[in-house]
């Protein structure tokens, strides 16, 4: 399992610009549920016109015309512009001037259990080394068309969450939450691994950890604890621990939700006092039946 701590990219706050002078203003109104539900109703319009920026489109055409003439991973390290996107893609940009570092996560792949990226605890290290392994460069398959797309698909979908984040850091993570889990459960082979996944994914496990009541002192317990722990509470809430069906919309819905208002609670000052939160508990309520 993986020893050494990364600092994630995302705790660390990455900007909306991601380095790139970038600046999106995404349209959030309200928090919580109500921001939530808002979000998800203007998804695909607000996306689509994060896409079309003149800085996005230029950066996604530069990587789509760069990545097929390249041959390896240190080709992609020495372009700034395509590793940008690269990093961009896996939520990784804050790592853009770590060109030493990214260089050896990429070239050391994920074949070795000592391998950098095997050893780093957040694993979108290791999501990004196996996409950009020195196997898919040898197979060509960086050079295919559907290669560059699902980069770009991801690379404009986390920047896009990025700027949310700007907004609500919550709803940020919500959006994570919910285009990861299933691509976790999808290919992770087994449960065990699905969860060991979404352990070591930060957004996802952020989300998991309010949707389940678990605190974030949990991570300090031995990984083998984290897992019983992980899949107890899962089974309580959702009848089984078996990461598929957590994945399906219903459930991925039931567990931002939850993760929402915990969240909501939370961030309350502490002047407010309990009445006050256990208005927000019954407002909470009231919004989740009337969108059920």
């Amino acid at each position: 399992m993986p020893e050494m701590p990364a600092q994630p990219s995302a705790a660390r706050g990455a900007p909306a610009g991601d380095g790139n002078g970038m600046s999106f203003q995404p349209v959030i109104v309200g928090s919580g549920l109500a921001g939530w539900s808002m979000l998800k109703s203007t998804m695909e319009r607000q996306l689509t016109q994060f896409a079309a920026r003149p800085d996005v489109r230029r950066d996604v055409a530069h990587f789509r015309s760069a990545i097929p003439e390249q041959g390896s991973a240190e080709d992609l390290v020495q372009d700034r512009t395509a590793l940008r996107v690269a990093l961009g893609a896996f939520g990784l940009i804050d790592d853009l001037n770590n060109r030493y570092f990214i260089g050896r996560v990429l070239q050391e792949g994920t074949e070795d259990e000592h391998a950098l990226a095997n050893r780093l605890t957040d694993d979108r290290y290791r999501s990004m080394a196996t996409m950009f392994s020195s196997l898919n460069y040898s197979l060509t398959l960086t050079k295919t068309e559907a290669f560059a797309d699902d980069v770009v698909a991801r690379y404009q979908a986390v920047s896009f969450e990025a700027a949310v984040g700007e907004v609500d850091g919550n709803l940020r993570l919500a959006l994570a939450f919910q285009r990861l889990l299933p691509e976790i459960a999808k290919d992770s082979g087994t449960n065990n691994a699905a969860w060991y996944h979404v352990m070591g994914q930060p957004p996802v496990r952020s989300v998991m950890e309010g949707a389940l009541s678990l605190p974030a002192s949990v991570g300090k317990l031995d990984i083998d604890r984290q897992l019983e722990l992980f899949k107890d509470k899962a089974r309580q809430l959702f009848g089984t621990d078996d990461l598929t069906t957590i994945a399906l919309e219903e459930n991925r819905e039931t567990a931002i939700r939850r993760f929402l208002v915990r969240a909501q609670l939370a961030e309350a000052p502490s002047a407010v006092g309990m009445q006050a939160a256990l208005s927000l508990v019954s407002q909470t309520a009231q919004f989740m039946r009337a969108n059920n």
